[in-house]
């Protein structure tokens, strides 16, 4: 069963050219631009194999140090709701795609908490900022389609920001669904596709050929409430939401129980 609340996102489509004048909207975007940069110099150029590897490794580094500075421009914008997704948390909590930790501060201490992150780069981060916190974390390098955990292992997991650039969402959520214990609570924060005939849905599939290949994979137009519906979960709540984000403005947040 699903409950959704739906705030329109056609007020922020329809405002779009006075929110780039926003200077929170500024500085996502100058994080956004400058991340995306190298990796389209990347297909302007005839690169070796070898360059290929140096360049790539070089945008996972700078993808990390970006996604550090604009995590502190959008995290204000979700606070509310993190604060109330992420309440009465216990036990073994698995995060999808923790980036550069801007999650650890709402953990409690007695938590036990493993973080699959496939850039090595996003690492020192989060050990920079486990350690502002004297908290213990477990980094596991592989990606989300391949979890390497026990099944019905862990108590909740969570996903914030993961699922609009993970390769196969379906198979995501069916290794997160794997790894939960009987009655474990998935819980997530994305953004995704705006309403079907919207002018801001328009825009997103106008930019999305050029967002996914310079914005690391990222998918502006994916319905992934649709996904997390389907995979199976026994109760699902599910509520809509914009911000002023422009082209990933439009969102979700939720719980799942397995």
């Amino acid at each position: 069963m699903t409950y959704q609340t739906n705030t329109n996102c056609n007020d922020t489509a329809n405002k779009i050219t006075k929110l780039w004048h926003n200077k929170t909207q500024i500085l996502y975007f100058k994080g956004q631009i400058v991340t995306l940069l190298p990796q389209i110099v990347v297909l302007l150029l005839n690169n070796s194999d070898k360059e290929w590897i140096i360049m790539s490794n070089w945008m996972k580094r700078m993808s990390a140090a970006m996604i550090d500075q604009n995590s502190r421009v959008y995290e204000p914008f979700v606070a509310d709701r993190k604060r109330t997704l992420f309440a009465q948390f216990a036990g073994d909590i698995l995060e999808i795609g923790p980036g550069t930790g801007a999650n650890l501060s709402w953990y409690p201490p007695s938590i036990r908490w493993t973080g699959v992150e496939p850039n090595p780069y996003m690492h020192p981060y989060l050990h920079r900022t486990a350690a502002q916190l004297d908290m213990n974390i477990h980094i596991l390098s592989n990606t989300a389609e391949h979890l390497n955990i026990q099944n019905s292992t862990i108590d909740i997991v969570v996903a914030t920001l993961v699922l609009c650039s993970v390769k196969d969402p379906m198979r995501v959520l069916q290794e997160i669904r794997r790894v939960l214990k009987p009655d474990g609570r998935f819980v997530f924060i994305e953004h995704v596709a705006a309403p079907q005939g919207s002018w801001m849905r328009r825009f997103q599939h106008l930019i999305q050929p050029v967002w996914g290949i310079c914005a690391d994979g990222c998918h502006v137009t994916r319905e992934t409430w649709r996904v997390i519906e389907q995979v199976g979960f026994k109760s699902v709540k599910i509520e809509h939401f914009c911000l002023p984000l422009s082209v990933v403005g439009p969102h979700i947040a939720g719980t799942a129980i397995k």
